[in-house]
C-alpha cells in the first residue's frame, strides 16, 4: 500500500476517518505542483526562525500550507490517494543530532472531501470521527482528550485536537489540527512520547505557525 515508509498505528488511525471520500489502498501519479518545498527565511521573517526548527511549504492541487517543523533528517514521502486526497508523512526529525521519536502526518482533502468550514464548530464532525476510531481501536488504551476546540488560525476556521492514549508499550500525545481554505481542508497531526516533554511543549508552537492559502507558484 503506502511503500517506503512503515507507518505507525498512531497515523494510521486518523485514516479511518477520510474512508468515505477515497480508499487508502490506491495510489496515482503525484503531479509538479505536489511537492515540498523548504521557505527561505527572509520570506518568513529572522524572528519566526529558531536553530532548532525549519519552515517548510506543503503544495497540492492549488492550495499551499507553510508551517515550521522540527529539522528533518530525510525526506516527507508523498502518496495520492483515491478521491483526490493527497498525504505527506515523514518520522526522521532532529533535534541537534539526536534523532526525536516524533511521526508527522499532513493530509490535504480537496472540495468536496475538503468543503470549506463556515459554522462555528468547524470541523467538528472530523474531530469526532477520530476520536471514535482511538476510543475503538484495539491497539489504543487509556484514551484521554485533553483539548477539543474550535478557533480561526490565520483568517482560516480550524480546529485543535489533543489526545493522550496508551499505545505500543508508550503514553504518546497526540496533536491534531484541522485548518480550511477556500478549496478544501488540511490536516496536520503530530504523534510523539508523553515523556519527551520539550517536544510535547514544542507541537503547540508548530501548529500555531500553520497558515493555508491559494499556491501561487505555477
Amino acid at each position: 500500500m503506502l511503500k517506503k515508509l512503515f507507518l505507525p498505528s498512531l497515523v494510521l488511525v486518523p485514516l479511518l476517518f477520510l474512508h468515505p471520500y477515497g480508499q487508502v489502498q490506491a495510489e496515482q501519479p503525484l503531479p509538479k505542483t505536489t511537492s515540498v518545498q523548504p521557505v527561505p527565511e527572509d520570506a518568513v521573517g529572522r524572528s519566526r526562525f529558531s536553530s532548532a526548527t525549519e519552515y517548510l511549504r506543503f503544495r497540492d492541487q492549488g492550495s499551499a500550507l507553510t508551517m515550521s517543523v522540527p529539522l528533518i533528517n530525510g525526506p516527507f514521502y508523498i502518496y495520492r490517494l483515491k478521491g483526490g486526497i493527497t498525504l505527506f508523512v515523514n518520522d526522521n526529525f532532529l533535534n541537534g543530532d539526536v534523532p526525536l521519536r516524533l511521526t508527522a502526518l499532513l493530509t490535504h482533502m480537496p472540495a468536496p472531501a475538503g468543503k470549506a468550514q463556515t459554522t462555528a464548530e468547524p470541523f467538528k464532525d472530523d474531530a469526532d470521527r477520530t476520536i471514535l476510531s482511538y476510543q475503538t481501536s484495539p491497539l489504543m488504551r487509556n484514551v484521554k482528550i485533553l483539548s477539543n476546540e474550535a478557533l480561526k488560525q490565520n483568517g482560516s476556521p480550524a480546529r485543535r485536537l489533543t489526545m493522550s492514549v496508551f499505545t505500543h508499550e508508550r503514553d504518546t500525545i497526540v496533536e491534531i489540527l484541522w485548518i480550511g481554505d477556500s478549496s478544501g481542508a488540511w490536516l496536520v497531526q503530530f504523534d510523539c512520547n508523553a515523556d519527551d516533554t520539550n517536544t510535547v511543549d514544542l507541537l503547540p508552537r508548530l501548529l500555531s505557525s500553520v497558515s493555508v492559502g491559494e499556491d501561487t507558484e505555477k
